[in-house]
């Protein structure tokens, strides 16, 4: 958890140059206390529970997630919100009121992308993720990478990640977004 907030609030940090109008303050608390929750709720991905149903392999349920249907998504997103914010009081609990209310509010803000600041650092922890995705993939061959470089599609939409985005693909498939199969 802790390598991961501050691997985020580095690059909030770091993009938010191209983005003078938004609140760095407000964003690199937002992304120190993101994934605190993750304490006490476990840190899954939204396919954890159709492996151990699926008798298929880890890849082709891996690349089941872009398909799910937008009322199943909606539906996995509001059973993690729930824990995940469970767990994030729980965590907090001892804290002074005020503390434990400002961050109760950025988290929500930052999970549920209410405010400029809050979507933009959504947009850059799903790069951190995909980062650490794209490194798998890189030293291990059979990580389903084309459903991260799908999801992608859906969850990036600002300049500045998008450029970063750009980086990254150039990097790992030598070409751009533009060049991939499911960018739309």
């Amino acid at each position: 958890v802790a390598e991961d907030s501050f691997i985020l609030a580095m690059n909030v940090w770091y993009l938010s140059s191209k983005k003078p109008k938004l609140n760095l303050r407000k964003m690199i608390k937002m992304s120190l206390i993101f994934e605190l929750c993750e304490v006490y709720a476990k840190d899954r991905t939204p396919y954890d529970h159709l492996i151990s149903k699926s008798k298929g392999s880890q890849r082709e349920v891996f690349a089941s997630w872009p398909r799910f249907r937008k009322e199943e998504k909606e539906k996995m997103f509001e059973k993690g919100y729930r824990e995940e914010k469970n767990a994030l009081q729980r965590l907090l609990g001892n804290l002074p009121d005020p503390l434990r209310k400002e961050v109760i509010l950025l988290w929500n803000d930052c999970k549920l992308q209410l405010s400029p600041e809050g979507r933009f650092v959504h947009q850059v922890y799903w790069l951190t993720m995909l980062f650490q995705a794209l490194k798998y993939w890189e030293e291990y061959e059979s990580f389903p990478i084309d459903a991260w470089i799908e999801q992608m599609s859906e969850f990036i939409y600002d300049k500045a990640a998008l450029e970063l985005l750009d980086v990254f693909y150039k990097k790992f498939f030598n070409k751009g977004i533009e060049k991939l199969k499911f960018w739309s």
